[in-house]
């Protein structure tokens, strides 16, 4: 039999414990959370522009999938072909600089 302090005390290094471990799970999060209103307004303003291609009617994203869509971008849209953000090969803006800006944030997260 377990005597009551003892039992209080393994619980409360339980909650601690836990306590923890959830303040830690943040950096590595795998989803967007809704309440992040710059980055729900970065992917809204790409899927507007038809820059990227993921479904916004439901919150929370899964981080994966905005990195998967970030990746599928086509390399003339994002300024890799010609060298300079934002042109492509020829050297035609396909960006706007919001939109370049919004890529280069979501970039970091995802």
């Amino acid at each position: 039999m377990i005597h009551p302090p003892v039992f209080t005390k393994r619980l409360a290094g339980l909650g601690l414990l836990v306590v923890a471990l959830g303040g830690t799970a943040r950096a590595g999060e795998p989803w967007i959370a809704p309440g992040n209103l710059q980055v729900r307004h970065d992917v809204q303003l790409l899927v507007d522009g038809g820059v990227i291609d993921l479904p916004t009617t439901y919150w929370p994203i899964a981080t994966s999938d905005l990195a998967n869509a970030l990746d599928h971008l086509s390399r003339a849209s994002t300024g890799e072909v010609g060298g300079t953000p934002g042109e492509d090969a020829l050297g035609e803006s396909t960006l706007t600089a919001p939109q370049l800006a919004a890529i280069a944030r979501l970039r970091r997260i995802a």
